[in-house]
């Protein structure tokens, strides 16, 4: 039989025929038993003995870690229509392993620069907190020249009063940041 796997001949193709039906069909059932595994999991009787993260865990850890290093793509069901019905079945297929480490790759550096993104916009976030909100708009003195004694601006760079319309827009600005600043300030405190 390996003989047959290895070397080419007119029997190797014959055998590539009738292996490959076998093949498809367990691998198939083993994306199935997965299925099977993962409802199992999200029952109310799996949650209520708290077997449903592990069970979850090793059935996303099996499609994604041990299939693919053997070659083996297994995604998730897919929906077919078929004229009046639907059938919903797993998309797997075989792989060159080495592409589908690529492609692992790429999704963690992805995920990474995703994260690193978050991080950033929290760490924007909160710098913006930091402010006190009648420092907010003092700084912008590109736009605005005269402030009310909470910092709200009044009168534009040019000198002309601030319409009642975009002190309104300035007014719900300023509440905004007194919130975030307030926010900042409880959080610190109970830092100490």
């Amino acid at each position: 039989l390996l003989e047959r796997l290895i070397s080419p001949s007119a029997n190797h193709e014959t055998l590539e025929e009738h292996a490959w039906p076998v093949v498809a069909r367990a691998l198939y059932l083993v994306a199935d038993l997965r299925q099977s595994l993962r409802v199992y999991a999200q029952s109310p009787v799996a949650k209520s003995v708290e077997i449903h993260a592990p069970v979850l865990t090793a059935c996303d850890r099996f499609r994604d870690d041990l299939l693919p290093a053997h070659g083996i793509r297994l995604q998730d069901r897919m929906t077919i229509s078929g004229g009046t019905s639907t059938v919903e079945v797993p998309a797997i297929g075989i792989v060159d392993a080495s592409l589908l480490a690529a492609e692992k790759r790429d999704k963690a550096e992805k995920e990474a620069e995703r994260g690193a993104l978050k991080a950033q916009q929290a760490q924007a976030k909160e710098e913006a907190a930091r402010m006190p909100p009648s420092e907010m708009f003092r700084s912008q003195t590109d736009k605005y020249s005269a402030f009310d004694e909470k910092g709200i601006p009044t009168h534009d760079a040019s000198g002309k009063e601030v319409s009642k319309s975009q002190l309104k827009k300035l007014q719900k600005q300023y509440d905004i940041q007194a919130k975030r600043y307030e926010a900042y300030l409880a959080n610190k405190k109970s830092d100490y």
